[in-house]
């Protein structure tokens, strides 16, 4: 839309990072009610920084967010999208840590490219995208509209002294539509694949005999068994949860009318998240007339608001204690690695070959590796926990996660953006089922109630299956 434009104001408002349904509204004095002629988004900013965003479309509110975005954390997001392309090798070198904490040990460059090219394929990104009812994708290409004229601007020579880190490098590159996408699909596996990216793209067939046991060639012994549950148990809260992160929880409270002793509720949100990189909060807030009006806070690339407030609900999360991720065992066909069986009938893993690129001393090199997938998901060599979890010529391991194909995620934050009552924004809940890794606080205005739920995509896996399926001694870790 090469007439319309981008305005940028700064005013002295302010807007509070904590807001309640109750007296408080998102705020109505930010912006002009009429955008100036030809004009895509307006863009205040209020003496803290904080970017309030004022368009006449979905695709408008979508540009000045991304504009916003770009002002803010362009070297941090562009860098974001460079990893989820698979392209960390290229600009920095394969064997370098990855900068950015998505699994419970940093994967080297080569180790993330291989497992984010062989997860967020393009055929998984077209769907993601098709899936999106129209509001969302306008407002996600509008995001990206607003990030390159951002991006524009810097190649003009603007906001000099500005993003030293990034702004001359190579890698600093428009944004695609599939870019935002492969952002918002690395939030749906945060909980579960990504907190396993070395196990998943270091998986490879084993070779030469089944490593000896005390109890032979065979199966484990008991002793053996005893050790794995003790080792997983273990392992469990830090490494099958969030990140495998410590203090990822936040603290969150919805107060019913019994406790405000008015006629309404109130949200309280204390968020414990990161403070850099890709996956901190970026407040902002957005209207556009008569459609939206919502003020809060998202992690960068991610759009609508994920924790705050509009004229009738507020809400926030906390991160849920539920797994999101089930582990399969497979029984392998002897001497096929990559057969196994399921529900008794042989059957082969789907081998993908997962090129990553890499600068050589010339030109671009390529680093190729055979990656596998089961029925229920990646592969993955689990010996970094107990050996007896690794590939071997009897079994191997595949991780499910619940969100590699829950494709509603953000269409649920968008209609709790537009949410008119919290019985509505709890409706929303219940019908898509969409929420990846959290629990919900919510309260309303003029009801008097509370709402607490953890409602979302979970593995159909109830403590009476876990129980029963014992295998390995590893219900308590996923039960």
């Amino acid at each position: 839309m090469p007439t319309q434009r981008l305005i940028r104001y700064l005013t002295a408002l302010t807007l509070p990072l904590l807001a309640a349904c109750g007296d408080s509204r998102p705020p109505q004095a930010d912006a002009a009610a009429v955008l100036p002629p030809g004009a895509l988004a307006e863009i205040r900013y209020t003496r803290f920084g904080i970017p309030h965003v004022l368009a006449d479309s979905y695709f408008g509110a979508g540009a000045g967010w991304g504009y916003a975005i770009a002002e803010d954390h362009l070297c941090t997001l562009s860098e974001a999208y460079l990893t989820f392309r698979g392209e960390r090798s290229l600009a920095f070198g394969p064997e370098a840590p990855a900068a950015f904490d998505f699994s419970f040990r940093k994967p080297t460059n080569l180790e993330s490219d291989l497992f984010w090219r062989f997860v967020a394929t393009d055929a998984v990104i077209a769907r993601y995208q098709d899936e999106q009812e129209p509001e969302l994708r306008e407002m996600i290409e509008g995001m990206v509209e607003g990030l390159n004229r951002y991006l524009d601007e810097i190649r003009q020579g603007q906001h000099a002294g500005r993003h030293a880190a990034c702004r001359e490098a190579d890698w600093l590159q428009d944004v695609q539509i599939e870019d935002a996408y492969r952002r918002l699909y690395a939030l749906n596996v945060a909980a579960a694949q990504a907190a396993f990216i070395p196990e998943i793209a270091n998986a490879q067939p084993p070779l030469g005999l089944v490593p000896q046991r005390s109890s032979g060639a065979g199966a484990p012994s008991q002793e053996e068994l005893d050790a794995l549950a003790k080792d997983l148990r273990a392992a469990g809260p830090a490494r099958f949860r969030l990140s495998g992160r410590h203090g990822l929880g936040s603290n969150t409270y919805a107060l019913g009318a019994a406790l405000t002793q008015q006629d309404h509720g109130l949200s309280f949100a204390n968020p414990h998240w990161f403070w850099s990189g890709p996956n901190r909060f970026h407040q902002i807030h957005v209207k556009i007339p008569g459609r939206l009006n919502v003020a809060g806070a998202a992690i960068l690339g991610a759009i609508p608001v994920l924790i705050g407030f509009n004229d009738d609900v507020a809400w926030s999360h906390t991160v849920s204690a539920a797994y999101r991720m089930a582990l399969y065992e497979l029984t392998l066909v002897p001497a096929l690695p990559t057969r196994y069986l399921l529900d008794g009938i042989p059957r082969s893993m789907q081998a993908v070959t997962v090129r990553v690129p890499v600068r050589g001393d010339a030109d671009i090199e390529w680093i190729e590796r055979t990656l596998y997938r089961s029925a229920h998901g990646p592969i993955a060599d689990l010996s970094t926990l107990n050996p007896l979890l690794g590939w071997n010529p009897l079994k191997a391991y595949a991780i499910r996660d619940i969100n590699a194909d829950n494709f509603r995620i953000f269409q649920n934050y968008l209609r709790w953006n537009q949410a008119p009552s919290l019985q509505a924004f709890i409706d929303v809940q219940k019908e898509l089922l969409a929420v990846p890794w959290v629990n919900t606080a919510a309260a309303g205005r003029d009801d008097p109630r509370a709402y607490y739920a953890d409602i979302g995509a979970v593995p159909n896996v109830s403590d009476a299956f876990a129980r029963r399926c014992r295998a390995l001694p590893i219900g308590p870790v996923f039960a």
